[in-house]
């Protein structure tokens, strides 16, 4: 377990479960019921093993149920290229040529890809003809030449220090910086609050995560990963578990205060997961690379275990 109030992780020679096994696991008892898991990822990246998503390389494996989600523009490009033999639909605002078609030879398709903003206050959504779960959120992202990689790339100018990939930070835009910062991690404001002329701005489509599995079509989630550089924790403490309540749950936890940590571990066991670092184990992602607990895995106990 985590260790209430315990933001840092010893380096053990080895724990487990394995959050990979785990989810093998499950995949083994979903096949032997004639049952695919069914996946949500919300911060899906761009899909790549350059973007240590791994578990886009188990959802092509396996070829599970999944619907992932990206708001950011450039990246959620990148994600039709990595998904487009698997695409089973594709919801993008600027997209739609990208999303068509697929490669020879392509495997069944599983994988349903969405352009949403996902918020933890459903007040703060400003609504279509009022009515209806999905309404629209200002959205900033990082502008082409502040994005390593774009011919117009200038670190200095943009005020990144080296190494910092803030290309795939996002907000909605709309308040004050002092308190739009009340919603997400204080890091991650204050990197966000200095690069905000660095910034465009467009309207995309916006659900609270209360409504989000219903609003896709996967009420009934098997497996759920939330990486949202910094809203993580509102997101988490959002989430509506008496009407959905997945198996497992992986977030990434870099950005939670030793108060926050604490608060998701406790939110958690009440609602029947076993909490674990999502590191501790050799087939993790940063397996020893960090003393900081990156990611948590919480993991269903008693009747509702199972798929």
């Amino acid at each position: 377990l985590l260790g209430v109030g315990v933001a840092r992780r010893r380096k053990l020679a080895c724990e487990q479960p394995s959050l990979k096994e785990h989810l093998r696991r499950l995949d083994r008892a979903a096949t032997a019921l004639n049952h695919s898991l069914r996946v949500v990822q919300i911060g899906a990246n761009a899909g790549d093993a350059e973007a240590n998503e791994w578990i886009g390389t188990m959802i092509r494996q396996h070829r599970w149920r999944a619907v992932l989600v990206e708001p950011v523009p450039h990246i959620f490009s990148q994600l039709i290229k990595s998904y487009r033999p698997y695409l089973r639909s594709c919801n993008s605002v600027d997209n739609e040529g990208q999303c068509a078609g697929s490669e020879p030879g392509a495997t069944a398709r599983t994988v349903d890809l969405h352009q949403v903003v996902v918020h933890h206050n459903r007040s703060a959504i400003q609504r279509e003809g009022g009515e209806g779960r999905r309404g629209r959120c200002p959205f900033l992202y990082v502008k082409p030449e502040c994005r390593p990689g774009t011919a117009t790339y200038n670190r200095r100018s943009c005020g990144w220090k080296a190494g910092m990939r803030l290309e795939q930070m996002g907000r909605v835009s709309g308040l004050p910086l002092r308190k739009a910062r009340v919603d997400i991690n204080p890091a991650s404001g204050y990197w966000l609050d200095r690069s905000a002329k660095h910034m465009d701005e467009k309207s995309l489509p916006c659900v609270a995560i209360a409504d989000l599995f219903a609003e896709v079509g996967l009420p009934d989630v098997d497996v759920l990963t939330i990486d949202t550089e910094g809203y993580d924790y509102f997101l988490l403490s959002a989430l509506d578990f008496a009407r959905v309540s997945p198996l497992a749950i992986e977030i990434e936890s870099k950005s939670f205060s030793r108060r926050q940590l604490a608060e998701a571990q406790r939110l958690l066991e009440r609602q029947g997961y076993r909490v674990l670092d999502g590191n501790a184990s050799p087939d993790a992602t940063h397996w020893q690379g960090h003393t900081q607990i990156l990611e948590i895995f919480a993991v269903k106990q008693g009747a509702r275990a199972r798929p």
